[in-house]
């Protein structure tokens, strides 16, 4: 039986403001974690990934919204030990057997809830999505995810135990056209 991923995730939109978005110089991506001591592999491989990305200049939007999932991990982590009661812990918490379904049902969301800014193509949108349509993540493109979501009231474990979150963020800005048309 496969399991039932959208119970088990709760989908956040909430509207921030360009002071609550913390920018870093940091690049995250060379931190070192378990069986990567030089940090991410992908670094300075993939087109999204720094050094090939650009910070993120939030002065030209007008609007930002902060779009992210609150997966309940520790949840997950009893039904998955349950399934498989011989597997080691690591196994039970690899990412390769949650990411893609959580992944997947924030880039569905997502483009049900950017869809009128997509069609109607009045708006300038950058996306910070983490490589989901060719958009970089927010640390690719120079924004401390922890610290942003902190100050828009929303604490996020470091080593995540209960929740884990996948954090977009969605810049918006009305085309010039658009405000012209509008007037009329």
């Amino acid at each position: 039986m496969r399991m039932k991923f959208n119970n088990l995730v709760e989908l956040h939109v909430k509207k921030t403001t360009k002071d609550k978005i913390i920018l870093t110089d940091e690049i995250f991506c060379t931190r070192s974690y378990p069986n990567h001591p030089k940090g991410c592999p992908n670094f300075s491989k993939k087109p999204l990934c720094p050094p090939n990305t650009e910070k993120i200049n939030l002065d030209k939007y007008n609007d930002y919204i902060l779009f992210y999932i609150k997966f309940n991990f520790k949840e997950y982590y009893e039904l998955r030990k349950k399934e498989h009661p011989n597997w080691t812990d690591k196994q039970v918490k690899c990412v390769l057997y949650w990411q893609g379904a959580v992944r997947k049902i924030l880039k569905e969301a997502l483009f049900e809830f950017c869809k009128e800014y997509i069609y109607y193509n009045k708006y300038d949108l950058f996306l910070c999505v983490s490589d989901i349509y060719g958009y970089p993540s927010m640390e690719a493109v120079g924004i401390n995810v922890f610290s942003t979501m902190r100050l828009n009231g929303v604490k996020m474990e470091i080593n995540p135990v209960n929740n884990i979150y996948l954090v977009s963020l969605i810049c918006i800005k009305e085309r010039e056209q658009a405000k012209l048309i509008n007037i009329l």
